[in-house]
């Protein structure tokens, strides 16, 4: 299938983004490769036109109809407090996303963080609440670069409401899970 055509054909439809045909025509000439949504497809110069497997088109659209199908399911959960996945997993929503920790999940909004007004909260996965958040003194890592506000010295995250915290170790990402849920509540929640 010549890529032009299957641009054209992509560009109908829905969530597909607005990028030009020229910016497909570069990534092959450049990688050799495109992307439809998520997937990548080979690209091949045939005499003065670029080419790409049909086959791998049509998969390429389908998978990229489910993400858009589940990112809107996802999104709906969201805004009913209804979190999906595991620790470390992180979840696309319409507009942003949020990534799973145990009891709670970190979540962003791209158009706040394109415009620098927020990175990101975080939120309790029992009760949906904003929770609170405690920072060790302010690091030095980057101090020659630039002022450090990333999560290097954030050490606890913890829910007013319902008792849920999590302690961040200072060397490392790896966390611990505050006991006050008891063990019962935490075999209930996953």
């Amino acid at each position: 299938m010549k890529l032009k055509e299957a641009i054209e054909i992509y560009q109908r439809e829905k969530g597909a983004p607005s990028n030009a045909y020229d910016w497909y025509r570069r990534s092959a000439k450049d990688n050799g490769e495109v992307y439809i949504g998520n997937i990548s497809i080979d690209a091949v110069k045939i005499g003065n036109q670029w080419y790409i497997d049909d086959r791998a088109f049509k998969e390429a659209i389908k998978s990229q109809q489910k993400r858009l199908e589940l990112r809107k399911k996802n999104t709906e959960d969201y805004s009913k407090g209804i979190y999906h996945g595991v620790a470390g997993q992180v979840i696309e929503i319409e507009g942003g996303g949020y990534k799973n920790y145990e009891g709670f999940i970190f979540a962003w909004s791209n158009y706040l963080i394109a415009r620098e007004r927020s990175d990101g909260r975080w939120y309790c996965r029992q009760c949906s609440s904003m929770v609170k958040e405690e920072h060790n003194k302010k690091c030095t890592i980057n101090s020659d670069w630039h002022n450090c506000t990333g999560e290097c010295t954030l050490s606890k995250v913890y829910c007013p409401k319902c008792k849920t915290e999590v302690n961040f170790c200072p060397n490392s990402k790896s966390f611990t899970l505050s006991k006050e849920l008891g063990k019962k509540k935490l075999e209930d929640n996953r």
